[in-house]
């Protein structure tokens, strides 16, 4: 599939709608790999990121440990967990 595309003043490329349905993976906000093989070439792939497994069962255990009713503060609670990604 070819499809032509402009790139925009901020360096923004649309993907076109027929380009995204074909793939399926290139959602609004998909994490995406960029690389340039040739000067002429550019290949952007799905970001594949690998699921630490011991990390996603400590946090839903830490989640399970917050008791219903007793206060906690939700701001501390979200900054840790972005800044643990």
């Amino acid at each position: 599939m070819q499809v032509t595309s402009i790139i925009r003043n901020r360096g923004q490329l649309t993907i076109p709608d027929s380009i995204r349905k074909f793939v399926g993976w290139a959602d609004t906000m998909s994490a995406v790999t960029i690389m340039v093989n040739k000067q002429d070439e550019i290949l952007i792939r799905p970001q594949v990121r690998a699921m630490d497994k011991d990390k996603l069962w400590r946090r839903i255990n830490e989640v399970r440990n917050l008791n219903a009713g007793e206060a906690f503060d939700v701001v501390k609670f979200l900054e840790r967990d972005r800044q643990s990604h």
